[in-house]
């Protein structure tokens, strides 16, 4: 049997031949931008109306002690409202996180474009898609964030806080570290929210879980959260031309023959980019939820504190 060699059409990565196991390794994951490239892929992505929405997140300090007052002097438990205020904040910066990723995942991707010499480059696609899963940390993070909101603004209603511990088995505490009471964005517990919510007396906390009911019911929140447990939890598929797929070494035909093939396997086609698109329509959706429930605890302040 021939030997294959480097110029094996089962690999598009020069120097590499299948009878090799190549390791890919980058030594940086951002890639150099001129200012007008960065003022195209900035524009291109709504940044500095989103970074509008981060700064309506992030409050000032005074505005958020004022406001802590003004609850206290309605009969609000002191630092309870102070402590919605540094969760919003906690928010706003991870979202901020998110566009600042999304965006250099926005020039790479214009980068592997205008270079096509590099597009093949399995170490292109690692770092392409190393900053996508940056991307996608910080977009899961606020998703989670939004559902530790929500009930930190629901436990404005002492009159909802029992029901909230037989939900949910949450205190609400205020400052607790515990786990238990910051809990994650899932159907379960957006369920008990939403349960929760509708026991209440005031008509701007019933519709308080509205934002965190439409995150876990898209599609794009779920395939994410799918996809997460894959790239840290379980196998991860390789980025480079590596013969090493998920899966089984051995292909079983229609007969019923078992065979091993030492023939080399390309790897997936543009993993990074289709990674991508997923997340824009995640960053898409939790702009537009991060800015309703902004309205939304507002109008909370008004109906509780006046």
């Amino acid at each position: 049997m021939p030997v294959p060699d480097d110029n094996s059409p089962e690999y598009d990565e020069p120097g590499v031949g299948q009878w090799e196991m190549p390791s890919v390794v980058v030594s940086r994951l951002a890639v150099p931008a001129d200012l007008d490239t960065l003022r195209t892929v900035l524009d291109e992505r709504n940044f500095e109306e989103r970074v509008e929405l981060v700064r309506a997140l992030q409050p000032h300090r005074w505005q958020a002690r004022w406001h802590e007052w003004n609850a206290s002097v309605h009969g609000i438990e002191r630092d309870r409202f102070y402590e919605i205020y540094t969760c919003m904040h906690s928010s706003g910066e991870r979202f901020g996180l998110a566009l600042a990723a999304g965006n250099e995942v926005a020039l790479r991707s214009r980068y592997r474009r205008e270079i096509p010499d590099l597009d093949g480059h399995a170490a292109q696609e690692l770092a392409h898609r190393a900053l996508a899963e940056l991307w996608s940390y910080y977009l899961l993070g606020t998703g989670h964030s939004l559902a530790a909101l929500t009930l930190k603004v629901m436990a404005l209603d002492e009159a909802l806080r029992p029901a909230l511990l037989d939900k949910l088995g949450v205190t609400c505490t205020i400052a607790s570290q515990e786990p238990r009471e910051w809990p994650s964005l899932n159907v379960n517990v957006c369920r008990a929210l939403r349960r929760v919510a509708r026991d209440s007396t005031h008509a701007s906390i019933k519709t308080l879980p509205d934002a965190i009911s439409k995150m876990v019911q898209s599609t794009a929140w779920e395939q994410l959260d799918k996809l997460r447990g894959e790239d840290y939890h379980r196998n991860r598929p390789p980025s480079g031309p590596v013969d090493a797929p998920v899966g089984s070494a051995y292909e079983l035909d229609e007969d019923g023959n078992l065979s091993l093939s030492v023939a080399g396997a390309k790897p997936p086609s543009n993993r990074a980019s289709q990674f991508s698109n997923l997340l824009i329509a995640v960053e898409n959706l939790l702009a537009e939820q991060l800015e309703a429930f902004n309205t939304t605890i507002f109008n909370v302040l008004m109906e509780l504190a006046p």
